[in-house]
């Protein structure tokens, strides 16, 4: 799920070729994989080259009752009905109550390939409605070392970030 690119950049070749295992995969339609999910992967990575850190956490959403591949090698995996993708850039994450921005995205299955990801009234949501549908906690570090996270999960940030240092 997260860019290979961008693992081999951060953490070496050996990171980069583990993120071809299945569970770094789910099965996706092609107009979300090569439409709007490629050019915001193509955007993380130009925007990791300008930044000093980026944390990005992506994964499935399966709603209530999924859909399963009947056929072929991967016949019972189960077919997420949406993916998120949830950014957080800091400064000064090491010290205390570092700056944070938080990018939360939601994207359906069913999606134009033409589909801008940029699109916040679209594909836009928070890192507390993530939660709520995945059922997991992120970035459980932050919660008790930033004072304001708590307000950032529950906001839905309206304006993407620009890729020049701000």
């Amino acid at each position: 799920m997260v860019p290979n690119a961008v693992i081999g950049n951060q953490y070496g070749s050996l990171a980069q070729m583990e993120t071809f295992f299945m569970t770094n995969m789910y099965p996706q339609k092609k107009e979300l994989n090569r439409g709007p999910w490629a050019r915001l992967e193509k955007w993380i990575g130009e925007a990791t080259t300008k930044r000093e850190h980026i944390f990005v956490i992506c994964g499935p959403i399966f709603g209530n009752s999924p859909s399963i591949v009947s056929t072929g090698r991967e016949r019972g995996i189960q077919i997420p009905e949406s993916f998120y993708m949830i950014l957080v850039d800091t400064e000064r994450e090491y010290q205390t109550n570092p700056k944070t921005k938080i990018l939360a995205y939601r994207f359906p299955q069913e999606i134009s390939q033409s589909a801008d990801f940029k699109d916040r009234d679209k594909f836009g949501t928070t890192v507390d409605e993530i939660e709520r549908l995945t059922g997991l906690d992120f970035f459980p570090e932050f919660e008790r070392r930033i004072r304001s996270w708590a307000d950032q999960e529950s906001l839905l940030e309206r304006e993407h970030w620009a890729l020049t240092e701000e």
